[in-house]
């Protein structure tokens, strides 16, 4: 971790957006969250790079599930939106999905527009759909799955996910399926038969 961004920061503007994920990611595993966001922010790639708004748009979601500021959500909207928009021109179906779903979960979280959340759900479904198997694509028919409420679709996905996932995926995947389950269904029931399958798959 500190060996990647003594070797990256010095050239961070210079680096292509698989260099600056690696330098983000050993930034935040070393507690300096701040100086990674204000990085990718004001990185030359953030001009027009959808998986950098991705990337970005992650960085507010995860501050607003911490602090709830509603700032960081409508942050993070924003990202994910321009990502989107990027996405959907150059017809990068993984993009597509990648963005989608992140909207679904943010519209049901921070807005409670089930409208908006049926529509971006059942975009990122159509896009992975269409894209080769893999962890995520997997992880996004799971999530959308939840919000359509296909409950045993979502079991069976969230299940062939998790035995791919390491533990940063796992965490990932049960931070955004109990938060929207929970707010879908408004109770946080730990009897409650999916929250227990989540946990199971994921915590255990």
């Amino acid at each position: 971790m500190d060996a990647v961004i003594k070797k990256l920061l010095p050239n961070a503007n210079a680096l292509d957006i698989n260099g600056l994920r690696q330098l983000v990611f050993s930034l935040e595993g070393a507690d300096r969250k701040d100086e990674a966001l204000e990085l990718i922010t004001n990185h030359p790639l953030a001009k027009d790079n959808g998986d950098l708004f991705g990337i970005i748009g992650g960085r507010y979601k995860r501050s607003y599930l911490l602090n709830h500021k509603i700032e960081d959500a409508q942050q993070a909207i924003d990202y994910y939106m321009k990502g989107l928009t990027v996405a959907l021109k150059d017809n990068n179906l993984s993009q597509i999905y990648y963005q989608a779903i992140n909207l679904a979960f943010l519209s049901i979280v921070a807005k409670n527009n089930e409208t908006e959340m049926l529509k971006y759900a059942n975009q990122a479904l159509e896009a992975a759909n269409a894209c080769r198997n893999n962890l995520w694509k997997y992880a996004t028919i799971a999530e959308a799955n939840l919000y359509l409420d296909n409950m045993d679709v979502a079991k069976e996905y969230y299940t062939k996910a998790a035995e791919m996932s390491g533990i940063r995926e796992k965490i990932s995947m049960h931070t955004n399926a109990y938060k929207a389950y929970t707010c879908l269904m408004d109770t946080d029931n730990p009897n409650d038969d999916f929250i227990k399958f989540l946990h199971t798959s994921f915590l255990s």
